[in-house]
C-alpha cells in the first residue's frame, strides 16, 4: 500500500526516530484506516526494527524478540533474562496492541526498563486501557495520536480522476467506522487498471462501472 506523507506523519517520522536515537519508547494510537501499519513498516526499514506479532503467546513473543523461531513455552523466564540482560539493545514494533494479552505488559515494562525500545501501536481503546491499568507504562512512552487522513489531504496524489470522481469514490468507502484508506486506494488501482491509459482521467462513469462490477 502507498503511503501519503502529510504534516501529521512527517511529525510522527521525526517523533519516532528521535525516541529511538535516545532509547526510548512510543505508544501510537490511531483509528483503523488510519495508515498506522504502513507507517510501521516504514519505520521497520529505517531504524531495523523487529516486528512482533500481538497475537502470539507470551513466550512466542519474548522468543521471537530474541530471534528465536520456534520459542517453548516452558522457556519463557530463559527469553526474558535473556531480553534483559542483553547488551546488545534492539528495538521492537508490535501493531495492533490492543490485542496483546494483559499478562504481556509487566513484560514489556521490564524490556524497556532494561534500554530495549518499544513502539506499540494500535486503535484508541489501546491508549485508554494502558492508562487505565498500566499507567507506569504510558509514563514511559511518548503518546502520539495518528488521525485519519482527510479526501483533501489525498486529491493532490489523485491528479489523473476528476474531482467529482475523487468524492464519489471517497463517499462510497465510507462506513461506520468511517473510511478505510486501505480500501479507498484498492478501488483507486481498480479504477486506473479499468481505464488502462495512463493519459486518460478517471471519471465518475468509471467508478460507478467499477463499483458494480466488485458488487457482482
Amino acid at each position: 500500500m502507498r503511503f501519503i506523507e502529510d504534516e501529521n506523519r512527517k511529525r510522527l517520522f521525526e517523533l519516532v526516530a528521535r525516541r529511538i536515537k535516545a532509547r526510548r519508547s512510543v505508544l501510537i494510537h490511531g483509528e483503523s484506516g488510519s495508515g498506522k501499519s504502513r507507517a510501521l513498516e516504514l519505520i521497520a526499514e529505517k531504524h531495523h526494527a523487529k516486528t512482533i506479532r500481538s497475537l502470539s503467546g507470551i513466550a512466542e513473543m519474548l522468543g521471537n524478540m530474541q530471534g528465536v523461531p520456534e520459542p517453548q513455552s516452558w522457556k519463557k523466564d530463559f527469553y526474558y533474562s535473556r531480553l534483559i540482560e542483553s547488551s546488545e539493545k534492539k528495538t521492537f514494533i508490535i501493531d495492533e496492541a490492543q490485542h496483546l494479552r494483559r499478562d504481556a505488559f509487566p513484560y514489556l515494562k521490564g524490556i524497556m526498563e532494561a534500554g530495549h525500545v518499544l513502539i506499540l501501536a494500535g486503535e484508541p481503546e489501546l491508549k485508554e486501557m494502558l492508562k487505565s491499568n498500566f499507567i507506569s507504562i504510558v509514563n514511559r512512552m511518548l503518546t502520539i495520536n495518528l488521525p485519519k487522513l482527510s479526501i483533501d489531504d489525498i486529491r493532490p496524489h489523485l491528479s489523473d480522476f476528476e474531482s467529482d470522481a475523487v468524492d464519489v469514490l471517497a463517499g462510497m468507502m465510507v462506513g461506520a467506522d468511517g473510511w478505510s484508506l486501505r480500501q479507498f486506494f484498492d478501488c483507486v488501482d481498480d479504477c486506473r487498471d479499468h481505464v488502462g491509459d495512463s493519459t486518460k482521467m478517471v471519471d465518475m462513469s468509471v467508478v460507478y462501472r467499477d463499483w458494480e462490477t466488485d458488487r457482482k
